[in-house]
C-alpha cells in the first residue's frame, strides 16, 4: 500500500483544518504536516519528505512562489499544487513557472481538491476551471523540466497547450496518450489517466 505523503502550507489556520480533513478522508492519503508560512513550508518538506505540497502564493516570511522555486531546488520530485483566490492568468502562469505542477482557485477547492492533488501526485499538470481569460497557457510551463526530461530524445510537451479546466499528462510515456493531438478537456474536477 503506497501512502501519499500532502504537506498544507496556508497562513489561515482555519484553511489548513479545513484542507487537511478533507484530504485525509481519502483512502491512503496522510496529510504530513502544515505549515503557515513560506519558510516553514521549506523547512518542513526537508524534514517531512512530502509527496505533493498545496501551497497558497499569499505568506508571511517568504510567498508560496519564492517557497516553490527553494522546494524545486531542494526536491524536484515533490509536486507543487498552488491553491490561492488568485485567478488571472498572469497570476497562474508566474505560479506555474516557480514550479507548479497545478493551479486550483479557492473558489473551486471544494469541488475540485481531490481531483487536482490527484492530478499532480501522478505528475499531470492541472489548472483551475475558474482561471479568468480563456488563453491558453503552455502545457510546458506546467510541467517543470526534470533533468531527464531535459535530455536530448527525452518526450517534451512544447507544443501542446492548455485552457483552463485541463489535464495533460507530464510525459507521453507515462500516459500513452499522443501528445500531438489536443489534451483531454473536463470541466470543472479532472480525473488523471
Amino acid at each position: 500500500m503506497v501512502v501519499l505523503r500532502i504537506l498544507v502550507v496556508d497562513d489561515h489556520d482555519a484553511v489548513r483544518r479545513g484542507l487537511s480533513s478533507r484530504l485525509q478522508q481519502q483512502p491512503e492519503w496522510l496529510v504530513v504536516g502544515q505549515a503557515s508560512d513560506g519558510a516553514e513550508a521549506v523547512i518542513k518538506v526537508s524534514e517531512l519528505q512530502p509527496d505533493v505540497v498545496i501551497l497558497d502564493i499569499d505568506l508571511p516570511k517568504m510567498n508560496g512562489l519564492e517557497a516553490a522555486r527553494t522546494i524545486r531546488q531542494l526536491a524536484p520530485s515533490i509536486e507543487i499544487l498552488f491553491l490561492s483566490f488568485h485567478d488571472s492568468r498572469t497570476v497562474v502562469q508566474e505560479a506555474l513557472n516557480a514550479g507548479g505542477r497545478g493551479y486550483l482557485c479557492k473558489s473551486d477547492a471544494g469541488r475540485d481538491l481531490v481531483s487536482a492533488v490527484e492530478a499532480v501526485s501522478q505528475h499531470q499538470a492541472f489548472l483551475s476551471a475558474s482561471i479568468q481569460g480563456g488563453e491558453t497557457i503552455s502545457a510546458a510551463m506546467v510541467s517543470p523540466v526534470t533533468e531527464q526530461e531535459s535530455l536530448p530524445g527525452a518526450p517534451s510537451q512544447a507544443n501542446q497547450t492548455l485552457t483552463p479546466g485541463t489535464v495533460a499528462p507530464a510525459t507521453e510515456k507515462e500516459s500513452g496518450i499522443d501528445t500531438e493531438k489536443e489534451p483531454k478537456k473536463n470541466p470543472g474536477a479532472l480525473k488523471a489517466a
